[in-house]
């Protein structure tokens, strides 16, 4: 698609047909080297005078040669041609070598395992893009999202909007993360804690869990007015780091995937699936729906993609003896 004007649209070969006079000096010749016949080419240039109102050549002897309007078209052309020539180039070099910034928003748990590879990685194969990084719920993340303060975000949780794509990843199977002590001595009679609990069980646990507005609470929430029962919610703390924190002491146990217990953690807690009331929250990549992601957040989204299913073998293969 080129340029309208007064019905008529110059494209790229008009603006090679001039161009081949402008170097040549005749239709004729022009004609031959662009292998058109001559009468095309001449049309061409009446209709682009007509719609200019001026005209391009003058004739000297034999020769035609630009006029002063002729010679400012001669010259944008020539760099409009010579753009269009670079243009494959340049994409393909970008590509390689993109730059600007890309802002990734990330949950706690999966950050903790992603970031560490995933960013070294990404600045090694694209140094020019600035990466920043924020961590965040899934509320929190949202709104960076839809604010532009991040480019694309790893949500946790039974998330949709009409504002983002999103895009799952990996499912999560929720359990409880108890402190290691209970295994000989828990809160359920004072007996050992079970290798499985059922939600009954958990319900009488006293457990630290988040404020009722956050995407996992409502999961939890719902499954416990499912089987009509009522939770021993002894503390909510909205922060994944400090709910670990007060576990450790005994203060009680929460809700999370078997990868909050990381190896570090083996020697302090333990965690007990649900066996009755199966809980399960996605983890899934996102983008606003409006506008077109950047080559850096494009090839930062291909990049969470190939790490996350490393990510999900770790969770499948994650055993917390």
């Amino acid at each position: 698609m080129g340029a309208i004007f007064m019905g008529y649209e110059i494209d790229l070969t008009d603006l090679r047909v001039v161009v081949a006079i402008a170097t040549h000096g005749s239709y004729t010749r022009a004609a031959q080297k662009l292998g058109v016949s001559q009468p095309a080419v001449s049309r061409r240039v009446t209709s682009i005078e007509q719609m200019l109102h001026v005209r391009l050549f003058r004739s000297e002897g034999r020769n035609l040669v630009l006029s002063e309007a002729g010679l400012a078209f001669c010259d944008q052309a020539k760099e409009v041609l010579q753009l269009m020539k670079e243009l494959p180039l340049s994409t393909a070099n970008l590509s390689h070598n993109p730059s600007g910034t890309v802002a990734l928003g990330l949950p706690p748990t999966t950050g903790e395992l992603l970031a560490p590879k995933l960013l070294p990685e990404y600045r090694l194969a694209y140094p020019d893009v600035f990466v920043r990084l924020e961590q965040g719920y899934v509320n929190d993340l949202f709104e960076m999202l839809i604010d532009k303060r991040i480019d694309v975000a790893l949500l946790t949780g039974n998330f949709s909007s009409v504002s983002i794509d999103i895009e799952p990843l990996y499912d999560h199977h929720i359990g409880i993360v108890y402190p290691l002590a209970w295994r000989e001595k828990s809160p359920l009679d004072g007996g050992p804690m079970p290798s499985k609990l059922t939600l009954s069980e958990a319900a009488r646990l006293p457990l630290i869990l988040q404020s009722p507005n956050q995407n996992t609470r409502q999961i939890i929430d719902a499954a416990f007015r499912a089987g009509g029962l009522k939770p021993n919610v002894v503390m909510e703390v909205n922060s994944f780091i400090l709910q670990k924190s007060l576990v450790m002491p005994e203060i009680g146990c929460m809700f999370m995937s078997r990868a909050a217990v990381t190896q570090a953690d083996r020697s302090r807690l333990g965690f007990a699936p649900i066996s009755d009331a199966p809980m399960i929250y996605s983890v899934s990549i996102a983008t606003r729906k409006t506008g077109q992601p950047t080559l850096a957040a494009k090839l930062m989204i291909q990049m969470i993609k190939r790490h996350m299913v490393q990510v999900s073998k770790y969770y499948e293969q994650l055993v917390v003896g």
